[in-house]
């Protein structure tokens, strides 16, 4: 039997393992009510709401206090019949992340299970000290015998214990059995930290496998990345992190979300560094989730990607009228769009029929909505427009249109009706989604029993119409918690349009069509040659870097002809039925002259947006948001001077560079910095917490999207076109040149750092040459109290942050730094 050797010293973590699989098991649970007032998570975290379930769930688990006999004696690919499941141990190695996680999305409740194993080999007998951190659940043993079991079941964030375990002289066998129950997006993960000890030799059994070729595989697939984060016309090309030694089988799969999976599977020869996927033709077009998949046929190792594909060919498309615009999204969509009724709609629309295939896709929402999966709410609300096209054209099957009235009758419209799902209920999309979907239904039968809430359709009317009207009277208050938001925005278009379209109360229609006129104008302000960059209040990675497919390019495409024509169907379909146009004054917002934009939104109207733009660049920054705090999902500054031409800087939220946090590595921030904005110029002050895992700060810099690049110690500059960045770090800048970034990332060590962002163009600066000599004479000043951020300016002279308020003071003076409209105003330079 051969061993993988490692060594385990005090202050380390223990993170070489084998892993056996996960054990699945959707759950039932009794149906129970729940409380809360939406976006109050986005002040007190997820935890504040806890579903029912979990409850009931946690009266009845069982802990496992014994090793199953079939575990017994691990090796690297052993097959193991545990549960009714076969799986086979794996290899999981140590990468960017300290944490064993597996996190997926499960839109029912659903029991996972791991088993994890390695061996340590101490020189003395001692009693050595971990910090085992958890969410869910964990039973420890060592050499056969149970030490340790908790149960904190906090949701989506590890909670720590100290545990004391005796380790004899020699080996010692350790094992892991880790559960919880998995409610929409789950971080299923555990983690061992060594706090006290004399140091270990640790070894995990591999079989007749060699070491040196796990290590070979191990760094082929840790320096994999695509060649860029945006392939348009180039082949789909992926080169590994060295040449490998003999023919490895590589598995790639590709995901867009709600789109089928694809999987590329290719043998990867003896010295080629390499692989090319195709065109991307052959491609669904959208951000894809990769898992990459190495194996010699016994040892697999995975790893996670991402990159967005967008075939040319259809940038080059063009419409000159918004009603040209509206047929060519509704036969795409049919074409490509997400699996969803949505795109059922798009060829009901295009065809006037309904193929095998799209009877087959509307099976597949139907059974989204009867078994109340999470985000479900995104295909109930367009059921009712679906009624309404079959009485006009009369397509649906019989029984298919009896499934759908009966879908919209026994579904579960709030948190005061019992249920036993994991719905999200408590964010403004969610609960406009319901509230509509449940003043629709209401209205289409009156006279019929939901048996539900065991109240009648005019009931749910009632009801629906007084959640509404306080839903729009928080919104025309505070505008979108979740500001500018590019994947939720698009969810609010939907209902919004369904209510102005369909809805029977002339209050109702009013506010929807008030609202969407905001939302529009939001966007129009917001979005940079049609792409919606900048700050935003909720966002992911597959948004920041796959502009050419947010569900908001196609609404700017839809909207003004801005951006290019996308696959996806949130908000476009609706609005391409829809006889709404957003108001003329958008058309003001084109960038004629530079402007700054001001505006508030955010819970309690919190967050105050500084927007600058000119022909060449926008920068936007939410402005003093929460400084030196944990982060979420909030993007709290960018430039952007195109789709693919975007810098921003934050603190990552977790090491893994593809992992599911949230905060993520490039979405959201750990902890929050101090930003502030002047124009073309952003400071970025971060404090990071000492207990914080990521001890550095990074910019997303995509240097190949670039005309040139230029690294000077803690300055780098950068030009597109006619348009120049210029980025300075206090602690200094490295250039990731290795790995999944590499060429895209420039990286500044230390827990508390000052970045300072400052953008230009031939309109201030005559050439890019001048721009950076300029710019590198500028200096950067704290005050000695740790309150102020001086910046001495070549063009706009001394820039004064102060940290305790929001306005700015430029040589001396006050400028204006204050709007208090959800609207905002436009200041024309």
């Amino acid at each position: 039997m051969h061993k993988y050797p490692f060594t385990l010293k005090q202050g380390g973590t223990l993170n070489h393992w084998l892993l056996l699989g996960l054990f699945v098991e959707e759950k039932s649970f009794g149906v129970e009510t729940m409380t809360g007032d939406v976006n109050e998570w986005l002040v007190k975290g997820h935890a504040v709401h806890e579903f029912p379930g979990r409850i009931e769930f946690l009266k009845s688990r069982q802990v496992v206090t014994e090793l199953p006999e079939e575990i017994i004696d691990p090796h690297l690919g052993k097959d193991v019949l545990c549960n009714g499941e076969k799986k086979n141990w794996q290899l999981h190695l140590p990468s960017e992340q300290l944490e064993v996680e597996e996190t997926g999305f499960w839109s029912k409740p659903t029991q996972l299970k791991m088993w994890a194993y390695t061996e340590l080999h101490s020189e003395i007998d001692q009693v050595c000290t971990f910090a085992i951190s958890v969410t869910g659940g964990m039973s420890l043993w060592v050499n056969g015998e149970l030490m340790h079991s908790m149960a904190p079941f906090s949701r989506n964030q590890l909670t720590t214990e100290d545990v004391s375990i005796p380790l004899h002289q020699g080996q010692n066998a350790v094992y892991i059995c880790h559960d919880d129950l998995a409610e929409r997006d789950t971080q299923f993960m555990f983690r061992l930290d060594y706090s006290e000890g004399e140091p270990l030799k640790g070894q995990l059994p591999i079989g007749r496998e060699s070491v040196e070729e796990i290590h070979h595989l191990k760094q082929l697939l840790a320096g994999a990345r695509f060649t860029k984060d945006t392939f348009k016309e180039e082949e789909v090309q992926l080169e590994l992190g060295g040449q490998p030694q003999q023919p490895y089988a590589l598995t790639c799969q590709f995901q867009v979300e709600r789109c089928p999976l694809y999987v590329a599977k290719k043998i990867i020869d003896p010295n080629h560094s390499s692989v090319s996927f195709g065109s991307p033709d052959q491609f669904q077009m959208g951000y894809h989730a990769v898992t990459l998949m190495l194996s010699n046929g016994r040892v697999h190792m995975k790893r996670n990607a991402g990159v967005e594909i967008y075939p040319e060919s259809y940038h080059k498309v063009k419409a000159e009228t918004s009603q040209q615009r509206k047929e060519l999204i509704l036969d795409i969509v049919s074409k490509y769009g997400e699996r969803n009724v949505h795109r059922v709609l798009a060829q009901m629309a295009s065809t006037k029929t309904m193929d095998d295939e799209a009877i087959a896709i509307l099976k597949e929402d139907l059974r989204t909505v009867e078994e109340r999966r999470d985000c479900s709410d995104f295909s109930i609300i367009m059921y009712y427009q679906l009624l309404k096209m079959d009485d006009q054209i009369r397509i649906l099957p019989c029984s298919l249109r009896k499934r759908v009235e009966d879908a919209m009758v026994n579904y579960r419209y709030w948190i005061d009706e019992p249920g036993n799902d994991v719905m999200w209920f408590f964010s403004e999309n969610h609960a406009l989604m319901f509230h509509a979907s449940e003043l629709l239904a209401g209205q289409a039968f009156p006279n019929r029993l939901f048996p539900n809430g065991n109240i009648m359709g005019i009931e749910h009317y009632e009801k629906a119409k007084t959640r509404l009207l306080a839903w729009f009277a928080r919104f025309f208050k505070d505008g979108l918690a979740e500001w500018n938001s590019s994947p939720y925005i698009p969810i609010n278009v939907i209902g919004l349009l369904q209510l102005y379209g369909f809805a029977k109360d002339t209050q109702i229609r009013h506010d929807a069509k008030r609202a969407l006129d905001l939302i529009f104008y939001w966007l129009k302000a917001n979005s940079f040659k049609g792409y919606l960059t900048g700050s935003q209040g909720r966002v992911y990675e597959k948004e920041l870097k796959g502009n050419y497919n947010t569900q908001t390019t196609n609404l700017s495409w839809l909207a003004w002809g801005e951006g290019n024509v996308t696959y996806s169907s949130f908000g476009s379909v609706a609005l391409a039925f829809s006889d709404y146009e957003p108001p003329e004054e958008t058309n003001q917002l084109d960038v004629q002259s530079p402007f700054v934009y001001l505006q508030r939104q955010g819970v309690d109207k919190e967050t105050l947006i500084y927007l600058f733009k000119t022909r060449d660049y926008a920068l936007s920054t939410a402005v003093n948001y929460r400084p030196f705090q944990p982060g979420y999902q909030e993007h709290i500054s960018q430039v952007s001077f195109g789709p693919e031409e975007n810098i921003w800087v934050n603190h990552p939220g977790e090491r893994a560079k593809k992992g599911a946090g949230r905060p993520s590595y490039w979405a959201g921030n750990g902890c929050l910095p101090f930003a502030n904005q002047y124009k073309s110029l952003a400071v970025y002050w971060f404090k990071i917490d000492l207990a914080h895992d990521v001890d550095f700060t990074h910019a997303y810099t995509p240097l190949q999207s670039f005309d040139e690049y230029e690294l000077d110690k803690q300055w780098i500059f950068l030009r597109k076109g006619e348009g120049y960045v210029a980025l300075f770090a206090q602690n200094g800048l490295q250039l990731t040149m290795e790995g999944i970034d590499q060429a895209r990332e420039v990286i500044s060590l230390g827990r508390e750092n000052v970045w300072v962002l400052r953008v230009g163009n031939q309109d201030e600066f005559s050439s890019f040459s001048q721009f950076k000599d300029e710019i590198r004479k500028s200096s950067i000043q704290l005050s000695s109290n740790d309150c102020d951020i001086t910046f001495r300016d070549p063009v706009y002279g001394t820039v004064h942050f102060c940290m305790t308020e929001k306005d700015v003071y430029v040589n001396e003076e006050k400028v204006l730094m204050e709007e208090d409209t959800i609207k905002g105003k436009v200041y024309h330079i």
